[in-house]
This record gives structure tokens, sequence and C-alpha cells, in this order.
């Protein structure tokens, strides 16, 4: 669903993979789609939020993973859900069929 994204620069950023609830972030993760997720985990690890995943994420992250035993590397689901819980924000939940409406419904209610 965000495949292909780009930066203010024009550039393509790192495929973050197709989940919207735990993206794959890595270095060089941020631009237009990513940018709200890299600052969430720059939040979520107190350390200044640019949206941009460089080395002072990089190394934040990997401390994070190292002290949580978590395999050291990008972003991935088991991080986020990690973070997630550190920080006390929860994972968020997306939404099923039940909680569209018939005008929401993809087939518009037919």
């Amino acid at each position: 669903w965000w495949h292909v994204t780009f930066d203010s620069q024009g550039t393509t950023g790192p495929d973050p993979g197709i989940s919207a609830t735990y993206p794959i972030l890595k270095w060089g993760s941020g631009g237009l789609c990513q940018d709200p997720f890299v600052r969430e985990v720059q939040r979520d690890l107190g350390i200044r939020e640019t949206g941009v995943f460089r080395r002072g994420t990089a190394r934040a992250v990997h401390r994070f993973q190292r002290a949580h035993n978590l395999k050291i590397g990008p972003v991935s689901k088991k991080t986020w859900r990690a973070l997630r819980k550190a920080a006390g924000t929860g994972n968020p939940r997306l939404p099923t069929e039940h909680d569209l409406g018939a005008a929401d419904h993809p087939l518009g209610g037919e």
C-alpha cells in the first residue's frame, strides 16, 4: 500500500513491507509516508524526532533491541510491540469488517 515513497529530496526510501501497523523501518526510512512512523519510534525511544531514520535512530533502536533481547536490525513487528509496550502506548487496532458501516463497506452496502 505504500511500497514506493519519496522523501523531500525526491529519492526513494526503503520498502516498509505491507503492514500499516508494523512497518519495517531501517536506515533511510522517512519521507512523506514513513515520517509519522519514524517519529513514533524516535518519540518512544526518547530521542529527537526528525522523521528520518539515520545514525542516531539506528543506535537508539539497537540499544533498545539489545536491552530487550531482540534481534538487532530493522524495526520489525517484535521491536514495534516491545517499543509500544515500553512506552505504554499499546498497539493500534486496525478496523475490522464489523467496524465498517454500510457506506464505508468496499461494496458500498450492496
